[in-house]
């Protein structure tokens, strides 16, 4: 299949994973083929794309690879406030400031479309203005998400939390499934909002209870998903913080959470 969003020529667009397995992102009849506005760009690891503040407005699909998005505090700190990998629409409205900047967690490719094509597919189509929009809505989502883990969760629960965004998930002939870290562990520690001494401790224990195993550097067997879920302070009747998309292969909507120990007294449980 080839992507509506670029030209017949450009021969990568024919072995796009994203649009074989899912459809291509950008179909509309009022994309115009234009080279110079949609192409694929290639990212090394730490390069920016968009930075902190800039109007300009753009729409990528990732790819291959994964991108953060941060934000560099006045004292210098940096926090990462999420990732988006393979499948994922990464995407600013023309004429807002972006609130974080974006950059290059691994190498990427990226289907991108640039900020004057982005502000005037915006103002004339409308199922892809809902596109954008609804990436939006999930960045939101997201972030409550992340609001709430930082709030509710202890330093080791949101290391698996973490994990389990920015990791894909193998399922080796034996039927063990095999976690692989996509990110460098200095942003696997930001996303959890801890260090990466903290992620060292909380495998540790995980591999001494017998749940969770290194079997690489980046890879993880997993010996009890059950308990690992539970370390973690998922609730077991919901989704899977673990479960994958079965098109994309990225995680599904975030799972719902329960602490029946720390709900007020009154308030719902999930």
């Amino acid at each position: 299949m080839t992507c509506s969003a670029l030209t017949k020529a450009d021969a990568e667009c024919g072995t796009c994973r994203v649009c074989a397995e899912a459809g291509c992102p950008w179909e509309s009849d009022a994309l115009p083929p234009a080279p110079a506005a949609h192409r694929i760009r290639r990212l090394h690891r730490d390069e920016r794309l968009l930075d902190e503040g800039d109007g300009a407005g753009f729409a990528c699909v990732v790819l291959e690879g994964y991108l953060r998005k941060e934000k560099v505090l006045p004292d210098g700190r940096r926090t990462l406030l999420g990732v988006a990998g393979p499948g994922d629409l990464v995407t600013r409205m023309p004429g807002t400031a972006a609130p974080f900047a974006v950059e290059a967690a691994t190498p990427v490719r990226l289907c991108n479309i640039d900020g004057r094509a982005t502000a005037a597919l915006v103002a004339r189509d409308g199922p892809f203005r809902r596109r954008l929009t609804s990436a939006l809505v999930r960045e939101c989502a997201e972030a409550r998400n992340m609001i709430w883990r930082r709030g509710a969760q202890t330093s080791s629960e949101r290391v698996i939390s973490a994990l389990a965004a920015i990791c894909d998930l193998e399922a080796p002939g034996n039927g063990t499934p095999v976690l692989h870290l996509r990110v460098p562990r200095l942003d696997w520690a930001a996303l959890a909002g801890t260090s990466v001494e903290t992620i060292s401790r909380t495998l540790s224990r995980l591999s001494r209870d017998g749940i969770l195993v290194p079997v690489g550097p980046d890879r993880f067997k997993v010996l009890d998903l059950g308990r690992l879920e539970a370390f973690a302070g998922f609730d077991s009747e919901a989704t899977s913080p673990f479960d994958r998309d079965a098109t994309s292969g990225r995680p599904a909507q975030p799972p719902r959470r329960v602490y029946p120990s720390r709900v007020a007294p009154g308030a719902p449980s999930a």
